[in-house]
């Protein structure tokens, strides 16, 4: 387990303990509809601000926030989904000279949030999902 904890935080900065849940990685994500977003020292504030392309949560949201919050040591992944939620995230991250990764439609049971990301040019590799987690693993590793 990570020695590191990420907060939830509202809109105020106050911590909303019973909105989190622990992940195995020791990183904790809200468990709610609220847009999140990535402030300073890794925590993660929520909103109930409007939704962003018809989604809240919007996963666009969390990755441009952790592409303005990481800039290049940002990695996304974008998986198996239906719409475009995902796409524009994907191409904040790149930006920001970012890696970016999208499961290959081969593999996935609606090839629609890879393939959007996929058409804005904004993925650097298409993998089928079980090549995923191994070259996570080493561009952690080579990180080190």
């Amino acid at each position: 387990m990570s020695d590191r904890v990420y907060q939830a935080l509202d809109a105020r900065g106050q911590l909303v303990s019973e909105a989190v849940t622990g992940a195995p990685s020791g990183v904790n994500m809200l468990n709610d509809c609220a847009a999140r977003t990535l402030r300073d020292r890794g925590q993660f504030v929520y909103s109930h601000a409007s939704a962003e392309g018809g989604h809240r949560p919007s996963i666009t949201v969390m990755m441009k926030s952790v592409a303005q919050s990481y800039g290049k040591k940002t990695v996304g992944v974008l998986l198996t989904g239906m719409g475009r939620d995902g796409a524009e995230g994907m191409q904040a991250i790149a930006s920001a000279g970012g890696f970016t990764i999208a499961q290959d439609e081969e593999t996935c049971v609606v090839f629609g949030m890879p393939k959007e990301a996929i058409a804005l040019d904004a993925v650097q590799k298409i993998l089928p999902i079980s090549a995923i987690s191994p070259l996570l693993s080493r561009l952690i590793v080579n990180s080190s």
